[in-house]
């Protein structure tokens, strides 16, 4: 954020220092000059940084996911133009997954930081598929049928969800959750558990909101 004192006094920058624990000291890795308020900075930068093992710094802003390689000083765009609710870190797998913000939820894209290697989770013929976040290293994400989904008042989409997958990057399912007479609609975490918010298609063929499900890890184990 903001920097009151030192080198880089006055300005706005994201700094990465490692701490040397024996020695009681910092080393600044990386430093990036920045023109975003800090309120928003604080807030994105917390939820979505990350240093593999190769000390590969990724990060998002400003909408789009950037790997800075400490060793040799470059920056890579990895993917622009996605927004925050289509994008995912998991720090204990160690991967990142997006899709594109053209509203089509073809398929999922998924890197594994060890690697840099990308795949592509594909959704079923006639069907959407939908990244919802991560849970203790899964994916989640969701299935919803092409000719169920709507445009709302704003003129967003709404991606009424007939399942809900908890799975590997390795594509080994951990829990399908199905509900019945609704769909699911979007997805929050919450502590140790995954809050599903639910919608069903009132008489005038509208979806209208019901009632939350939620999901504990310990029943995902």
């Amino acid at each position: 954020g903001y920097m009151n004192r030192g080198d880089y006094e006055g300005r706005m920058t994201i700094v990465l220092y490692k701490h040397h624990v024996e020695q009681n000291r910092i080393e600044e890795q990386v430093n990036i000059p920045v023109d975003i308020p800090y309120a928003v900075l604080n807030e994105k930068i917390n939820d979505f940084a990350y240093v593999s093992d190769k000390d590969v710094f990724y990060f998002s802003l400003a909408e789009s996911i950037y790997a800075y390689d400490i060793k040799s000083g470059k920056v890579e765009t990895i993917a622009k133009e996605i927004k925050e609710e289509n994008m995912v870190l998991s720090k204990k797998a160690g991967f990142l997954a997006w899709q594109e913000s053209d509203g089509k939820y073809e398929h999922i894209n998924i890197m594994k930081l060890r690697n840099k290697k990308i795949t592509k989770l594909e959704a079923p013929k006639d069907k959407c598929i939908k990244l919802l976040g991560e849970m203790q290293g899964n994916m989640i994400y969701g299935h919803a049928s092409k000719a169920n989904v709507a445009d709302m008042m704003d003129g967003t989409k709404i991606i009424p969800l007939s399942e809900v997958i908890i799975a590997t990057i390795d594509g080994k399912v951990a829990k399908t959750y199905a509900p019945k007479d609704c769909y699911v609609s979007s997805m929050t975490i919450k502590d140790n558990k995954m809050v599903l918010r639910r919608v069903k298609k009132g008489d005038s063929g509208k979806y209208i909101a019901t009632s939350d499900e939620s999901i504990f890890n310990n029943q995902i184990e």
